[in-house]
């Protein structure tokens, strides 16, 4: 079977900071440029899909988008996307879902793109973008690996001064919110660790703290009510 050649141009987008995580399957093939240029140079063969992604400094003007056209012919189908657009449409997928959000989001979303083009079907207006990744949210497992309920920013921020071991009115001091909602969102972080308190929660945040806060691990020396063990 021959494989759908799919080009990437990064662009400095921070969403491909680290690559986006397509390997090569049986039917298509991916190829990766730093920036347009990059990418007009070094192509050998037109893509069958091209993404393009825009940051919110480095917008893509129409003269960009009509050498990116040129170059993958009409046969090629160019897919504009918005980095500012995508963590909206995340931020609103995550509120909605009380922060039940695949972090593979954008990933997902370039691969539910793909499908949808390889069927044939026209893709993006802002309006079917938002469409297509709500129904691969709902559609797709809505917890990191079926196992870590993923939370919100607010649950994140509640939970830092929880393991620093702040009382409810401390908290809500803290983030300007009222006590009561403190102990609203410290419940709803509760039933999704699956626990009954607050030393049962913390013992469970050391446990998955790489998972849940996975800019930075959560010194234990710190944590309360965590054995060391």
């Amino acid at each position: 079977m021959k494989k759908v050649k799919i080009s990437i141009i990064r662009e400095g987008s921070a969403l491909l900071k680290n690559g986006l995580a397509i390997s090569e399957n049986q039917t298509c093939s991916f190829q990766y440029y730093q920036s347009v240029d990059d990418f007009i140079e070094n192509y050998r063969v037109p893509p069958k899909i091209l993404f393009l992604f825009q940051t919110k400094t480095k917008r893509v003007d129409e003269t960009t988008l009509t050498k990116v056209k040129h170059n993958i012919g009409v046969a090629g189908k160019l897919v504009l996307v918005d980095e500012l657009a995508c963590y909206t449409h995340f931020s609103n997928f995550r509120t909605y879902l009380n922060g039940y959000v695949s972090r593979n989001f954008f990933y997902d979303y370039c691969l539910t793109i793909i499908k949808l083009l390889l069927a044939g079907e026209y893709v993006l207006s802002p309006e079917t973008s938002f469409e297509i990744a709500e129904n691969f949210v709902r559609l797709s497992g809505l917890a990191l690996n079926g196992k870590i309920p993923l939370i919100s920013e607010q649950e994140k921020m509640v939970l830092h001064y929880v393991i620093e071991g702040y009382t409810n009115a401390e908290i809500g001091s803290e983030l300007k919110m009222p006590a009561c909602r403190v102990g609203v969102c410290i419940d709803r972080l509760c039933k999704k660790a699956m626990v009954s308190d607050r030393p049962a929660l913390i013992r469970w945040v050391t446990l998955h703290a790489y998972e849940l806060f996975n800019w930075k691990l959560i010194d234990k020396q710190r944590c309360i009510g965590v054995s060391s063990a």
